[in-house]
């Protein structure tokens, strides 16, 4: 027990500091002191009467009301209490409680507990609902599944690379060889990361990209390009709209002309694991004034690629389809920029090892059906298989839930995730090969 002892104080007032370690406190069922407990109080005596005024500061791990997960909490409380010798408790029986009633305690054999001084403390200092962060998104009421647990995009293949990364170092004996981590920005926008990496040309033989794939083993995905289009009329007063050539009016042609592309040619361009190559319009935008006739009218295009089609080909295609626009309406079009995108499609052959090696390991650790799957989005596969490594896209977690308010990554497969990328690496790194 932590205890005071009052024969110890002789004057009218005294100083007590101390500090005491986590394991001095026991269990309580609704938190765990984890750092240590800085007690420190000024003591005031008036004959048997004794006043601790003090604080006392540690932090206490939780268990969120929502999440159920462990979370810290700081604790730094107050107090000023007034203890009186047991006998001094004469038990009036029924009263109404008073102010000072709150803050009298009652000491026998001339000791104070302490430990039950703080305990009352920690227990003043919880919440009523104890919360890991304010806008925890809590279990999923379905399938239990901790709604915060993500992203479930990249960040989450990079926690099981990391992993899988310690297991093989801890286990160097059993593969030959150099295994890189390559961890670039801007997979989402841009993919300037990987391209700046492709561009100092190392020798790379094999790749796995990390995408959420539920940990089946994808070997083609999709490019893209997003050309902004503008189209060309002529500014009036909107009082008078037979002076100019409404913009938006002659953008509502193109927009016919470029959903019949897709309908007739473009989406019947497909690969057995991808699908379908599509176009179509993402974003509008156009005039300046509420006032004036629209001068000029934006349309932000995209061209979903599938592996086979060649980028500068679709380009052409696009000039093509403007130059269709102006022989058929008079229309005047011009492609003002080609925005930034992830880049183009690309697959692995399914008899590459590495394919062979993702297959093997994402069946091994309980995927049924490994695939090979098609991604429908783009990555950063087509930089790696642009300097000659041959890869494969594995990681935790489904592209059905990314990018939502609410996406996550089941835990268990974070840690199958690990052991897949860890048999990959083996596979293809055998010492003696």
């Amino acid at each position: 027990m932590l205890l005071l002892n009052l024969n110890k104080i002789r004057t009218a007032q005294d100083r007590f500091e101390q500090v005491y370690r986590p394991d001095q406190f026991e269990a309580d069922e609704d938190f765990r002191v984890a750092a240590p407990v800085a007690l420190a109080f000024d003591i005031f005596k008036d004959k048997q009467a004794f006043r601790l005024a003090g604080r006392v500061q540690t932090t206490l791990e939780l268990k969120c009301s929502r999440c159920l997960e462990p979370f810290t909490a700081p604790v730094d409380q107050t107090f000023d209490l007034r203890y009186q010798p047991h006998t001094a408790n004469t038990g009036e029986g029924e009263r109404e409680i008073e102010e000072d009633d709150l803050t009298t305690a009652f000491y026998e054999n001339d000791e104070i507990d302490l430990g039950h001084l703080m305990h009352e403390q920690f227990v003043l200092s919880l919440p009523m609902k104890p919360l890991c962060a304010g806008d925890c998104k809590g279990l999923c009421p379905v399938c239990g599944t901790n709604l915060n647990r993500g992203t479930c995009d990249c960040k989450g293949p990079l926690i099981a690379m990391v992993e899988a990364m310690r297991m093989l170092a801890a286990d160097r004996a059993s593969w030959s060889g150099t295994l890189l981590g390559v961890f670039v920005a801007d997979e989402e926008i841009a993919s300037e990361g990987a391209k700046a990496y492709a561009a100092s040309r190392p020798h790379i033989d094999f790749a796995v990209i990390g995408e959420p794939t539920s940990n089946t083993t994808f070997s083609a995905h999709k490019g893209s390009l997003r050309p902004l289009v503008r189209v060309h009329g002529v500014s009036a007063h909107s009082g008078t709209p037979h002076l100019g050539e409404n913009a938006i009016y002659r953008a509502a042609a193109l927009l016919g002309l470029i959903e019949a592309t897709h309908e007739n040619v473009v989406r019947h361009r497909t690969h057995p694991l991808v699908g379908g190559a599509s176009l179509t319009v993402t974003r509008i935008s156009g005039g300046h004034a509420d006032n004036v006739l629209p001068g000029s009218c934006d349309l932000l295009l995209d061209r979903r690629m599938v592996p086979g089609e060649d980028e500068a080909a679709v380009k052409r295609e696009i000039d093509d389809l403007l130059r269709l626009a102006h022989e058929r309406f008079g229309l005047r079009a011009e492609v003002m920029e080609y925005r930034a995108t992830t880049g183009g499609a690309t697959e692995t052959a399914v008899e590459e090892p590495v394919v062979q090696a993702s297959l093997a390991a994402c069946r091994a650790h309980g995927r049924a059906d490994p695939g090979p799957f098609g991604f429908q989005g783009g990555c950063d596969l087509v930089h790696f298989n642009s300097i000659g490594a041959k890869g494969t896209v594995i990681g935790p977690g489904s592209l059905s839930v990314a990018h939502k308010p609410d996406e996550f990554v089941p835990r268990d497969e974070f840690i199958a995730c690990s052991l897949i990328y860890r048999d990959v690496a083996r596979s293809l790194l055998q010492a003696g090969k």
